[in-house]
Formats: C-alpha cells, structure tokens, sequence
C-alpha cells in the first residue's frame, strides 16, 4: 500500500524530470536560428541584432546594435578579440529610427524582448519601436520554444522592406 502510494506521488515529478532533461538535450531556439541565417541569409548583409538573439562568427555578416544610449553602432570586428559576435542591447531602445534606412540594414533579428515590453505599461515607447520597424519588415524565419523538445527564448528573423 505505502509503495503504491509512493509510486503514485512520484510519477509527475518523474514526468516533469523527463521533459526538462528532453528539452535540455534537444535543439535550443538560438541554435536553429544561427544555422538557418547562416544558410539563408547573404555573407555581409547587414543585420541589427539584440539581447538573447544567436552569437555567429564576427565576419560572417555586418552587424548591427542599440548601445545603452538608443544610438545605433556598427560592429567593428577589427576592434573586437573574439571570434564571434555576441550582441548587447534591445532594439526597442532605438532613439532614432530612421538610422536603420540611414545604414542601409537590411534584416533584424529579435528576441522575446517585445514580448516581455509589451507586457509592462512602462515600456509603450519601446514597444512602439519594435512595432514601426516589424511594419516596415516581413517575418522570414522564427524558432519558438516547444515543451519536451526545443529550449531557449524565441528568435524572429525580419527581412526589411527594401525602400
């Protein structure tokens, strides 16, 4: 009787344990991303990234980001040590969209950060950043979080309209 009910409590939370190690051994979101933009997009197409988006070789493309400041910056890969570029920053901090057509970028990549901006009645401005870029953009490519299967954040690659 007392095994039983031992068994019984013990079940989900073998469940639950099951799921998670699924999930941790399958794909990661930011993974599936890096590879298909690598196989998809043109070598040295300009790409804004953000936060949490996927780290690529530093040569691999032109890279873009939002420094704490709202400006936009140019990744200089001569200036950087390491071999990849990892991007800091929210988009949603832009101060000036119109630097985005000034540089001529062509893609954007973006993390869950919208979502979590667009929960918090803080955030509008931020929120209305993504929301202007994403109108002028087409989604091209996401990578969702899926329970038992794929980790991490959710990734969406944009393809700006060309003007």
């Amino acid at each position: 009787g007392l095994a039983f009910f031992i068994v019984l409590l013990a079940l989900p939370l073998l469940r639950q344990s099951v799921q998670a190690s699924r999930t941790l051994a399958g794909a990661e979101t930011r993974t599936l991303t890096r590879e298909w933009v690598l196989s998809e997009i043109p070598k040295d197409s300009k790409i804004l990234m953000e936060i949490y988006t996927p780290i690529f070789p530093k040569e691999a493309f032109q890279f873009y980001f939002v420094d704490d400041d709202g400006s936009l910056v140019r990744f200089d890969p001569e200036q950087s040590y390491k071999t990849y570029f990892k991007s800091p920053g929210h988009i949603g901090d832009l101060a000036d969209g119109a630097a985005i057509k000034t540089e001529g970028i062509q893609y954007f990549i973006m993390s869950h950060m919208y979502q979590r901006y667009k929960s918090d009645d803080d955030s509008s401005q931020m929120v209305e950043v993504y929301e202007n870029l994403m109108e002028n953009a087409g989604l091209i490519y996401q990578a969702k979080p899926r329970s038992g299967s794929i980790a991490g954040p959710q990734i969406s690659v944009y393809e700006i309209y060309a003007p």
